[in-house]
């Protein structure tokens, strides 16, 4: 039996709430959702807040205090606008009624010096603290962040993580008929890393999941999808399941099919950017480009520093002829990824289509300079013909 029971998460707003919902999700998914306090989702109406957050550490094993960039600086803010410090009493009241506290710190955060923190706190700084990153290593940083605490408090887990490193589906052709060069859309779309989680309420689940997740691996989609939908008839609330069923039907070509298990585990989890993401590639591949911005426009609402979505929603904006739109759009997302090939070949035939050909050609040949996977002697054609444009003005 798993020695965690409840988990309390203390987090700022502040410090990314997406990437710490993300976490929530996590381990919601491994320990159920009333066993894992966040305020936001577990805390209910018309109680004292002060007075419930303290009763929720002291029935809490743990307590997550999640550090981001802007952790710090709130306690000086609050205490200089009069303001109560949320974060600040619950880990105060967890360090004074022993509990155990874990430390970690997100998105390139640094754990702050003793001296630098309010007195009370200081002894959080004698923790060693985790770190999590918001990429692929996602899933095995948590599974060892969990996996150390599970053996400071002394359990073993009768079901074994099956966390399995993400692997991103294949890249899929699309057919878009506002393309200024044909197939240039093509690379600019991919559906994302598959999801995995665990649920030790349904021991026989995860059991047809990885089936399902290695069959798919090998391309024998006709058993990933029937050992998918046998863990939804166990676990009928894993949104990771219909994610990666709907990735399953993409792939058979039943796209009325993907959109409804994307929508479905956004039933289930409203809050992960990679599945409104991929549905929103679905609404692309069916020319529906306004639902398909809808969807790119929640994920990156949802997972700020989302490069490719910014991509995506850049090509849907300039199918639909907003070009203005869709060089705003492929600017973020070269801002958010100075290696961004896409990025700078869909905004450079946007340029082109706008008549402005001598940043057309500065961005295919950065473009190319970074190794994108697209034709190079058809880039260099596009860049004569630019050129030869210029040459006529």
């Amino acid at each position: 039996m798993t020695a965690i029971r409840k988990i309390f998460i203390s987090y700022r707003q502040s410090d990314n709430r997406a990437f710490v919902v993300r976490i929530r999700d996590w381990l919601v998914n491994n320990y159920g959702r009333d066993n894992v306090f966040m305020d936001f989702d577990t805390l209910p109406p018309f109680v004292k807040f002060e007075d419930f957050i303290k009763q929720r550490i002291a029935e809490s094993d743990v307590i997550l205090a999640i550090i981001g960039d802007g952790w710090l600086h709130a306690f000086a803010d609050k205490a200089a606008e009069g303001e109560k410090d949320y974060v600040l009493i619950e880990l105060e009241t967890a360090l004074k009624s022993g509990k155990l506290i874990a430390p970690v710190l997100i998105m390139g955060a640094q754990m702050p010096r003793r001296r630098d923190v309010p007195e009370v706190l200081q002894e959080l700084c004698e923790y060693n603290a985790a770190r999590l990153s918001d990429d692929r290593a996602f899933y095995d940083e948590i599974e060892r962040v969990i996996g150390a605490l599970e053996g400071i408090l002394g359990g073993n887990s009768s079901v074994a993580p099956t966390v399995t490193k993400l692997i991103s589906t294949p890249q899929h052709p699309l057919q878009v008929q506002a393309a200024l060069i044909p197939g240039w859309l093509s690379d600019l779309i991919s559906i994302p890393s598959k999801i995995f989680n665990v649920n030790s309420d349904f021991p026989s689940w995860d059991h047809y999941f990885d089936a399902a997740y290695k069959q798919e691996e090998q391309g024998d989609l006709e058993g990933a999808y029937a050992n998918y939908s046998a863990a939804i008839q166990l676990n009928p609330e894993s949104a990771a399941t219909y994610h990666n069923r709907g990735n399953v039907r993409f792939n058979r070509g039943d796209l009325s099919g993907a959109i409804d298990d994307y929508s479905e585990a956004i039933r289930l989890n409203p809050r992960d950017p990679r599945t409104y993401h991929n549905r929103g590639n679905i609404y692309f591949e069916l020319n529906q480009m306004e639902e398909a911005i809808k969807n790119y426009s929640y994920a990156i609402q949802l997972g700020r520093r989302n490069s490719k979505a910014y991509n995506n929603r850049g090509a849907a904006r300039f199918a639909l002829g907003d070009l203005d739109g869709a060089i705003t759009d492929y600017s973020e997302a070269i801002r958010l990824n100075r290696r961004n090939a896409y990025g700078y070949l869909g905004r450079g035939v946007t340029y082109q289509k706008k008549g402005e050909f001598g940043a057309a050609i500065d961005d295919w040949q950065r473009a190319m300079e970074l190794d994108v996977d697209y034709d190079h002697a058809e880039i260099e054609k596009w860049i004569l013909s630019a050129n030869d444009d210029l040459r006529q003005r």
